[in-house]
């Protein structure tokens, strides 16, 4: 069954696959017989290490292939985990299982109601499904309560296997009721006379031998002792003689792996030693630490067996050495302090080259590098909130609280930044609070200062409070942190939610503000990239209408979130959303659409309501630009509904009125314009917006209004020059003049969308520029001119007779108010042909005067 390729968060992979059993090893056909019983069952294989209880699940799993799910326990797993990866491990077999699961990965989960919706799944499935649960002793007592209500609404149609250590805590009271229950003990997985045969015919040793089957008789039947001793004779090593049997009146399983240890080859014995220390050995880590240019050829011979070590998970990339043997080589190391340590120490050093710094801390601490644990712990807790790993901060909080240093709120803050990423707003909010009152009037206060400004601007942000976001940001700089070498770290991730503030809010000053202040902050220089700073830029250069620069800042910010996992609240929303923009001035519409949709459903899952409205609005202008206007206002409507469910600022609703300004000017309503125009703050575009209205309405005003707009950066110069050729249409040399210097302007940042959307007259000006001024630039914009007046014309006639270019030409010049004759007179024909003309364009229409054809024109999407 393929793998899927995004799973839950904190799911391995290789935890929900069953292990691969080496050829060699014997079926326990007897006691998998007794696995094939009718449903329900349950069956617990009890027993100490080594005695084959995962190889004899695994042989099971493997006569089932298809309805079999596997996931071995880990001390590390929350319940939460847990039932992340019993949903994954379900889904090996039935891809489409449990598809609500990633509706509730950022939610406080409610154990008891999950286990119920998988149970009821489950009995869907099929007439029987097979459940194996491997290392079972390693269930935390916060999983008691769950695994009882697993156990109480277990379906009908399930066998579970479960291998455990121990007898279980909890009784299966259930199983046992129905009479389903089985145990397999320590007894029952012993080898028989029979099986031990046929393992030293694998391994070649005759034990006709007298010496030979005393010494295999040592293990008394325990599988791996029995797999040890083959192999030390194998290698020509018998224990009997080399440990003096007859002293011994037992030897225990310690004693028996130290001898297997001793009958490998040097070379073979020393790789154990030097890689034991790994969680898991990859090739790269053998290649680091042993300068093997054949790692993968070394680690595929030693684990050809599986007695020392044994390929795992599904990479074809991991392997692990048997525990038992792990368990004696770390004891042996730990005898010598100064070895011990050193080992340690670079072990720790190759899991961080290969970015597995939470692997490498328990090591560090061992070899006593308590410094370079506090900074991993620090590094990590920023890696933890990037990638929306809550589940696992809150894991890690008493060792990050430790490390932090603070004296009363260690654990309450760390808990805070953990619901910051994966909890709902109103759930962070509440622990928010809850820290800011317990660390008020303390010592802590002053050290988490800046912590606390970094979740006030995230909540601020997402409920579209921009100016107060933006306000809280500014002295953020300046106060202190729980972790000083990372203050700028942390710093910027507020400063981050101020410019997002700052760029929907338009607000400029304050964006660029921002950016001047994160450009400023100290950053440690062996830090992984920091892409707050180039989202920063990126919003920077999107408010200055530098669009190319705009694009190259957000695939670079874009990628780099890509390669470190960036996702949930600080996934790359903002620079998403300018490249959202910046492909739709582009007029890659389509490209830009796919930006929009990439990221709503993430930014609702995190409550970013202010990311919701952009996103949406956005894709519905883009709706709009290709004809379909109905469906872009149905698309308005259903996100202020959404928005208006919930407790938001008017500055998030602002986001929705401006977008929808500019559809209704595709849609030609004019009295919606006006109301919205009414209610909008005079931010740059919505000014330039008005003072093109005044070109219409009241040219007396127009140009005082345009003058008066500001000219600060290369976005508002275009828009002042557009709107000065559009004034001067009467005046074409000094329209002309203008065009001119907004084509001058826009060239090196590829604007052409800010053209494509002006008036009728403006672009019939502009094709008449192009006429004369053949640059590749130009010619390109003015064929997307054409196009896009035919689509409109194809899009917007609905009329059995179209109306010709000529009649367009005069209907699109209508809404001037120029008289007749100097309309003939732009167009360069008489008065009569203009009246023949015209009387066509209303027989058409379907119209009698010249504001009813305006009107009917605006409604066909033909002006």
């Amino acid at each position: 069954m393929s793998q899927r390729r995004t799973l839950l968060p904190g799911v391995n992979a290789a935890r929900i696959t069953p292990p691969i059993v080496p050829p060699h090893l014997i079926r326990r056909d007897d006691l998998l017989e007794q696995l094939e019983v009718p449903v329900p069952h349950a069956t617990y294989i009890v027993a100490p290490s080594g005695y084959g209880k995962t190889t004899l699940a695994s042989q099971w799993a493997a006569m089932h292939p298809t309805n079999t799910v596997w996931h071995t326990a880990s001390l590390a797993d929350d319940p939460k985990t847990t039932l992340f990866h019993f949903i994954e491990s379900f889904r090996r077999c039935w891809p489409n299982f449990a598809p609500w699961a990633e509706s509730i990965v950022n939610k406080e989960l409610d154990v008891a109601e999950v286990v119920r919706l998988v149970a009821n799944e489950v009995s869907t499935l099929g007439p029987i499904v097979n459940f194996i649960v491997d290392g079972a002793e390693y269930y935390s007592a916060d999983h008691a309560p769950m695994m009882e209500i697993w156990q109480a609404n277990a379906p009908l149609n399930l066998r579970t296997v479960t291998t455990r250590t121990s007898i279980p805590a909890i009784t299966p009271a259930r199983a046992a009721s129905l009479n389903v229950l089985k145990v397999i003990n320590a007894a029952d997985l012993k080898l028989n006379q029979e099986e031990i045969e046929s393992l030293a015919e694998y391994y070649e040793v005759d034990l006709k031998d007298n010496k030979k089957r005393m010494s295999v008789d040592l293990a008394q039947g325990w599988p791996s002792g029995v797999n040890i001793i083959l192999k030390g004779i194998q290698s020509g090593i018998v224990i009997n003689e080399e440990m003096g049997i007859d002293r011994l009146k037992s030897l225990d399983s310690r004693t028996l792996v130290r001898t297997a240890i001793s009958s490998l080859k040097e070379s073979e014995r020393n790789f154990l030693y030097e890689m034991s220390l790994f969680p898991a050995i990859r090739p790269e880590y053998v290649a680091s630490k042993m300068g093997d240019s054949s790692a993968r050829n070394t680690l595929r011979r030693m684990s050809a067996d599986g007695t020392f070590i044994s390929e795992f998970g599904v990479d074809e990339n991991t392997f692990l050495i048997n525990p038992i043997i792990k368990d004696v080589i770390n004891e042996d190391l730990t005898r010598d302090e100064n070895s011990y340590k050193a080992l340690c120490k670079i072990t720790a050093e190759i899991l961080l080259e290969n970015n597995q710094d939470i692997e490498a801390i328990d090591l560090l601490m061992a070899a006593g590098e308590v410094a370079r644990v506090k900074n991993i712990v620090a590094q990590n807790t920023r890696r933890m909130i990037y990638s929306n790993q809550g589940d696992v901060l809150r894991r890690w909080r008493k060792v990050v609280a430790d490390v932090l240093g603070l004296e009363e709120v260690g654990e309450q803050l760390v808990e805070a930044y953990a619901a910051m990423v994966s909890e709902s707003l109103e759930s962070f909010k509440t622990k928010y609070t809850t820290l800011l009152r317990a660390a008020n009037g303390t010592n802590d206060f002053t050290v988490i200062e800046g912590d606390l400004g970094v979740m006030e601007s995230r909540i601020k942000f997402s409920e579209g409070a921009f100016s107060k976001c933006i306000e809280g940001v500014n002295a953020l700089a300046t106060k202190s942190f729980t972790h000083e070498a990372l203050s700028s770290s942390k710093a910027i991730t507020g400063l981050r939610f101020a410019a997002s503030a700052a760029l929907l809010s338009e607000d400029l000053e304050s964006l660029r503000e921002i950016a001047k202040i994160a450009e400023n902050l100290n950053f440690p220089r062996n830090e992984k990239p920091l892409v707050a700073l180039s989202a920063i830029q990126a919003c920077v250069a999107l408010g200055e209408g530098r669009m190319k620069d705009c694009r190259d800042l957000a695939l670079y910010t874009l990628n780099l979130s890509a390669e470190y996992g960036y996702t949930g609240l600080l996934a790359p929303y903002d620079v998403t959303y300018c490249l959202a923009e910046s492909s739709r001035e582009f007029g890659r519409d389509q490209e830009a659409l796919d930006f929009c949709r990439s990221l709503i459903d993430s930014a609702k899952e995190h409550d970013l309501y202010p990311w919701v409205a952009a996103f949406s609005a956005k894709a519905a202008l883009l709706t709009a630009q290709t004809g379909r206007v109905s469906d872009s206002l149905k698309t308005l409507r259903e996100i202020r509904d959404y928005l208006s469910n919930r407790l938001l600022d008017l500055q998030v609703h602002r986001i929705v009125d401006e977008h929808e300004l500019f559809i209704r000017v595709i849609a030609g309503d004019t009295e919606r314009i006006e109301e919205l125009l009414y209610r909008l703050p005079r931010t740059t575009t919505i000014g330039a917006f008005v003072a093109g209205i005044a070109t219409r309405k009241n040219p007396t005003q127009a140009l005082s209004l345009i003058e008066a707009l500001p000219g600060r950066t290369v976005r508002e110069e275009i828009n002042k020059e557009i709107l000065l050729a559009d004034y001067y249409v009467t005046q074409p040399a000094i329209a002309r003049e203008h065009i001119h210097n907004a084509l001058h302007l826009a060239l090196p940042h590829g604007h052409r969308r800010i053209f494509l959307s002006q008036t009728y007259e403006f672009k019939n000006m502009l094709l008449d520029f192009a006429s004369d001024h053949p640059s590749v630039y130009v010619e390109s914009l003015a064929s997307a001119i054409r196009e896009n007046m035919k689509e409109r014309n194809m899009k917007g006639g609905g009329l059995a007779n179209p109306l010709t270019k000529r009649e367009l030409d005069i209907l699109r010049r209508l809404p001037t108010g120029l008289p007749i004759t100097q309309i003939a007179s732009t167009l360069h024909i008489s008065n009569n042909t203009i009246k023949t003309h015209l009387k066509n364009v209303y027989k058409k229409l379907g119209v009698d005067s010249r504001d009813a054809a305006v009107t009917k024109g605006k409604e066909l999407l033909l002006l």
